[in-house]
């Protein structure tokens, strides 16, 4: 008889096992995306690359811009002809020159050359950039010598480059003298455009550091410098491999402008850079400008030290924004980089935030519950704060619930977190009773019993009363009084500095000197939820 029941006990186990993982995969087929291409490189048939060149004919730049990079992106770039350079359009010419000088054909150069009397600035550095990597050692001479102080000062740092000579050193020498001082800045952005594309050499890294003010760089990024979205500076630090100009690197992340180049450039210069962000994310004396644009190029390294420091500002880190820009790094980190990070943190990072939106819906209700009426003259101001008040917890409650489902995506990576968010956002009841169903499949582990039920709480159909209920039989989640008087004044101490003030406004509106000296010392941190919930008692018997 006992082996009989334990083998039938062994035989539900196994079937338990493997019935959950039919489980979890029909779910997963429930929130697949439809079916749709492949994201990849696609070959180019003859007559699909036949109608790009036809293509490239066209008067429209943009077209032509995009035929032409979808046969350079397709490994086509040798059908890109250099007849390309006689069109009248001043962007393909640009384009037509970056394309061709990376190539190892040398049909174009004769027709490069006229481009350097252009019309167009950005033409004829575009055709300098083109050629200096290409062309002879006499035509550089020509270029160095021209009065134009941009192209003088690229063509000069890549004849010292081409001809290691000491006339050549000597020629940039003197041009680096001369662009640092302050009336250059023409010439100045030329020598740091062609260090930013030469190889490295020890007398580039130290022209770089010359001609860089530590506290505000005299560069200019312009349409015509390359594109106003490129930092040229961030490339020729990177490029000459030079750390002392890394804290300059870390302070530019506040610019938006150039920001992709400056992370680029940080991972490129490895360590130093690495320690250096750390440092400035963790110092009081780093400006909130700076501290939310760290973590995610802190994700650039993609390192198991990189996922630690971005776990810690999610656990400890007091700026929300700061925190959320962590969780967004680690999450592209994991998904991109398939970076392990260590589940039982991120599922109770995950908990805390359900707690939190937990915590925000009974507030939420609260606010809606018992509602005091005042007379005509502060109704409308009370009721414009009160909407006000309510779509922001409202708000933090969504953000909540995303930040939930970040996290989970980064405990579960193979998992479709992003359909499943989904589903639990709809009004639709079946579709939030899927995503309810998926959760208990997929949290099984007994660190996430706690998360587990949680989320019931959150997502299952009930009502507002019940699910307050819940939420304070939840140990650890903290509910707010269930009056609107209370609500508003356990608002008022809330950490977020703009719903604190929204709420401070409603008491105002309402024309309660008690609740408003109750809310006040909510905000200074004197009164606590308890406290609260008694004074109101009183408020509300002497007001009637």
């Amino acid at each position: 008889m006992v082996t009989l029941v334990l083998a039938l006990a062994i035989a539900w186990l196994v079937l338990a096992l493997s019935s959950r993982k039919r489980y979890l995969e029909v779910f997963r087929s429930a929130l697949a995306r439809p079916p749709g291409l492949e994201p990849g490189l696609l070959s180019v048939d003859f007559a699909t690359a036949e109608m790009l060149v036809e293509r490239l004919a066209a008067p429209d730049p943009d077209e032509v811009i995009r035929s032409a990079g979808v046969l350079v992106r397709r490994g086509r770039a040798r059908l890109v002809p250099a007849l390309l350079l006689y069109h009248p359009s001043a962007r393909v010419l640009r384009y037509a020159l970056q394309v061709l000088a990376e190539s190892d054909r040398t049909d174009w150069l004769p027709l490069a050359t006229p481009l350097l009397s252009h019309d167009n600035e950005g033409v004829r550095m575009a055709a300098v950039r083109a050629l200096a990597r290409r062309a002879d050692r006499a035509l550089l001479s020509t270029l160095a010598q021209r009065e134009g102080p941009r192209m003088r000062g690229y063509a000069a740092v890549w004849q010292a480059v081409r001809d290691a000579g000491p006339d050549a050193r000597a020629q940039l020498e003197a041009l680096v003298e001369e662009a640092e001082r302050e009336t250059n800045g023409l010439l100045r952005e030329g020598i740091i455009e062609a260090i930013a594309d030469a190889p490295r050499d020890a007398q580039l890294g130290e022209a770089v550091l010359r001609l860089v003010d530590s506290n505000e760089p005299k560069l200019a990024v312009t349409p015509a410098n390359m594109g106003a979205a490129a930092d040229v500076l961030a490339r020729a630090i990177a490029r000459q491999g030079d750390g002392r100009l890394v804290p300059l690197l870390v302070q530019r992340l506040v610019t938006r402008v150039g920001r992709e180049e400056v992370r680029n450039a940080l991972v490129a210069l490895g360590e130093p850079a690495f320690e250096a962000l750390v440092a400035a994310l963790h110092s009081g004396a780093s400006p909130r400008a700076l501290r939310v644009h760290i973590p995610r190029s802190l994700a650039r390294f993609a390192t198991t030290r990189a996922a630690e420091v971005l776990l810690s500002v999610l656990e400890s880190d007091v700026d929300g924004l700061v925190r959320y820009k962590a969780l967004r790094g680690l999450g592209r980190m994991v998904a991109e980089s398939h970076m392990v990070v260590d589940p039982r943190r991120a599922i109770a990072l995950a908990e805390r935030n359900v707690r939190e939106y937990l915590r925000l819906f009974a507030a939420l209700t609260g606010l809606r519950t018992d509602r005091v009426q005042e007379d005509d003259g502060g109704s409308r101001r009370a009721g414009a704060t009160l909407g006000l008040l309510e779509g922001l917890v409202t708000d933090k409650m969504r953000q909540a619930l995303e930040r939930t489902f970040r996290l989970l995506k980064i405990a579960h990576p193979g998992e479709d977190l992003q359909a499943l968010y989904a589903l639990a956002q709809s009004a639709d009841r079946h579709a939030s009773a899927r995503a309810q169903a998926f959760v208990d499949a997929l949290l099984t582990r007994r660190y996430e019993r706690g998360l587990r039920k949680a989320l019931q709480i959150a997502l299952e159909p009930m009502t507002n009363g019940e699910r307050v209920r819940l939420s304070r039989d939840l140990p650890g989640t903290e509910v707010p009084p269930q009056q609107h008087l209370a609500a508003v004044a356990y608002l008022a101490g809330d950490t977020d500095s703009f719903v604190s003030d929204i709420a401070i406004e409603h008491a105002t509106s309402l024309r309660n000197d008690g609740l408003l000296d109750l809310a006040r010392a909510a905000k200074s941190g004197r009164g606590g939820p308890e406290r609260s919930e008694g004074r109101i008692r009183l408020l509300r018997v002497a007001r009637a």
